[in-house]
């Protein structure tokens, strides 16, 4: 289990999991959340439209409330 998890990390943004992990060992979750219309799907805080147009151009974004990752679902 634990190789296969390591294999699967190697694919991820470095600093994206160094973040994630930090969130975990706080036991904070969900860390990432859909969006929401324009709303984070953790706090339900309304995004600007600049960081809606962010979050599409980058595929995640940090929600400057609560801190979890917003992603778009498909």
């Amino acid at each position: 289990m634990q190789s296969e998890l390591s294999l699967l990390e190697k694919g991820i943004d470095g600093e994206l999991l160094a973040r994630y992990k930090s969130k975990r060992s706080d036991k904070f979750f969900p860390i990432f959340v859909p969006l929401r219309g324009s709303s984070c799907g953790g706090c339900m805080m309304e995004l600007s439209t600049a960081q809606i147009e962010k979050l599409k151009k980058n595929g995640i974004l940090e929600c400057e409330n609560c801190r979890r990752y917003i992603y778009l679902e498909d």
